[in-house]
């Protein structure tokens, strides 16, 4: 097997490797909040309610299609017990491909979007947002692949660097007198920088897709058997034991 798929080893320690994974994954969602709550503390004394307004309009929308950007399959990467290149890269393929349709949807949206807020802007919101779906697209299999390793402190750096890459370019663009493109930009440096950070810490690259092999990924067994974890194997796609 691929010693970059090949989990064997995980299997020691495992206990403590749960633990301290639990423990930074604490960290880092404080630290997040944290960061969060100190960049919309500044950006609400530099711009306008007005600005915080428009992009609310857009994200009601955006984060109701960013639910099908995904649809479960970095799940079938975490819990497969073994996986192959080519069926990797099937799955990033189809990742970028849901990624890609959210961003055409919402690119068609746009205009519907601007019209029923009657609001003109709401659309160059919307047509530059869109862009974050393709990019986020790109990381779901890197970041599923750092999670089956257990690399749950890479993954909080990650993150965290990625909040804070926004914070700054929120902030920066803000205090420039960008108005609600602050918050925008914000959105769009925090999916940049978290794909590039999963690319750059996890250097796996994709090949070319096999589609046939889809169906065999989403329904083959997953790691745990479905007794032992009450939630069970389902997923959107239907994996399942």
């Amino acid at each position: 097997m691929n010693p970059d798929f090949e989990t064997d080893r995980l299997t020691a320690g495992l206990r403590e490797r749960a633990v301290r994974g639990g423990a930074v994954t604490v960290i880092s969602q404080l630290a997040r909040s944290g960061l969060q709550m100190a960049s919309m503390m500044v950006l609400a004394r530099l711009l306008l309610p007005q600005d915080f307004g428009l992009m609310a309009m857009v994200t009601a929308i955006t984060g109701f299609l960013a639910v099908f950007a995904d649809l479960g399959l970095s799940m079938a990467t975490i819990q497969r017990p073994e996986i192959s290149h080519v069926q990797l890269s099937t799955l990033f393929w189809v990742n970028a491909a849901l990624g890609a349709g959210v961003m055409l949807v919402t690119v068609a949206t746009a205009p519907a979007i601007a019209w029923f807020y009657g609001e003109p802007r709401l659309a160059w919101i919307a047509l530059t947002l869109s862009g974050a779906f393709l990019v986020s697209g790109l990381a779901v299999q890197h970041q599923a692949l750092l999670r089956r390793h257990m690399r749950f402190g890479v993954l909080a750096w990650i993150e965290i660097s990625a909040v804070a890459a926004g914070a700054a370019a929120g902030v920066g663009l803000a205090w420039s007198g960008a108005g609600y493109w602050a918050l925008v930009v914000m959105q769009l440096a925090v999916a940049a920088v978290a794909t590039a950070g999963a690319w750059l810490m996890y250097r796996w690259r994709p090949g070319l897709p096999a589609p046939t092999k889809i169906l065999r990924i989403i329904t083959a067994p997953c790691a745990t058997p479905c007794s032992r974890r009450p939630s069970g194997c389902s997923n959107v796609m239907g994996y399942r034991d």
